[in-house]
């Protein structure tokens, strides 16, 4: 593929020299862009390229979409493997929000092909509206700070390069080099709080203040900085509250920790959990309900999960299996 004018929103720091990457490709325009993207800086940065396909089947018409990413694929020589959502092996929780089943969906799939292919990065196409729809939606659930922060550009395996690129730039893009691409016609659907936001919400507040956009990724900014910060002081406090022993190098040391300010208490248990329990879900009513069991004046062992249990025992609490017992 001959090269293209980059633009200066894709940020190409998030690229590795010499990495494989497994790309999120839904055969939408955002996806498509972020391909050819990719396809663009192949040979300059000497990257091996996967573009993996999730068909929830929830559409009588996701058959069209795997075709249409399968020809895309074959037509820019980039290997293409694609499995129906009832083909993954894992059973997953449903929480009543099909956005977030599907989500969850598409990170399993995406992170079983990485794994299978030994690749080093999954780049997924999120762009600056969808940032902005983000916050939005956050707000309106009552998020923390790191929630409102939104997207972030890197997070583990995972990297969105287009943060800094609006939707306009794209569709754009992919008139001016006759790119063609899919519409979900779901993307269109009342159903769905992100499209009432984006619809309704967005366009609302732009026509009162034509900065809207632009000033909310600036708040986003500072959000992210500020959580930044708090979470260095997080982490401070973690390790000024805990101690080593014969069970485990994290175990809690009730007096210190209390004597912490109560918002930094729950950030500090919640980094404590994290960091001992795989895929931590740590919900407000989750955190209180072991705040309740630490300040108690009992001892004893609370279950937490599946496989982990609370032991708290002479002013020290401590996280472990519940088969040692």
């Amino acid at each position: 593929m001959a090269a293209l004018q980059k633009t200066s929103t894709f940020n190409t720091a998030l690229i590795a020299p010499k990495s494989t990457i497994v790309i999120g490709l839904s055969g939408g325009p955002d996806s498509v862009y972020l391909l050819h993207k990719l396809l663009d800086l192949k040979e300059s940065l000497g990257l091996s390229l996967l573009a993996a396909h999730l068909d929830h089947e929830w559409r009588a018409s996701s058959q069209d979409d795997v075709a249409f990413c399968k020809a895309l694929c074959l037509q820019w020589n980039v290997p293409f493997i694609t499995k129906k959502a009832s083909e993954l092996n894992y059973t997953f929780t449903y929480n009543g929000s099909q956005e977030e089943l599907g989500r969850a969906m598409r990170r399993f799939f995406l992170e079983e092909v990485c794994q299978e292919h030994t690749a080093d990065t999954i780049a997924l196409a999120h762009h600056q509206d969808d940032q902005i729809e983000t916050f939005f939606i956050n707000l309106i659930r009552g998020s923390s700070i790191a929630g409102l922060g939104g997207i972030k550009e890197v997070d583990r395996t995972y990297v969105r390069p287009l943060l800094t690129t609006t939707k306009k730039e794209i569709l754009e893009y992919l008139k001016k080099h006759g790119i063609p691409y899919v519409t979900d016609p779901t993307n269109a659907s009342s159903d769905y709080l992100r499209n009432r936001v984006r619809h309704t919400g967005v366009p609302a507040l732009t026509a009162c203040d034509a900065r809207t956009p632009k000033s909310i990724v600036k708040a986003m900014e500072h959000l992210q900085k500020t959580e930044q910060f708090l979470e260095r002081v997080t982490l401070e406090a973690l390790r000024s509250v805990c101690l080593s022993n014969e069970h485990t190098t994290h175990t809690l040391t009730l007096n210190a920790f209390f004597s912490l300010d109560a918002y930094l208490q729950k950030r500090v248990l919640k980094k404590w959990l994290a960091l001992q329990i795989a895929d931590a879900r740590c919900s407000t009513a989750y955190l209180n309900e072991i705040l309740r069991f630490l300040s108690s004046g009992r001892g004893g062992k609370h279950q937490i999960a599946p496989d982990y249990v609370l032991i708290k025992k002479q002013g020290n609490a401590w996280i472990a299996s519940p088969y040692f017992f």
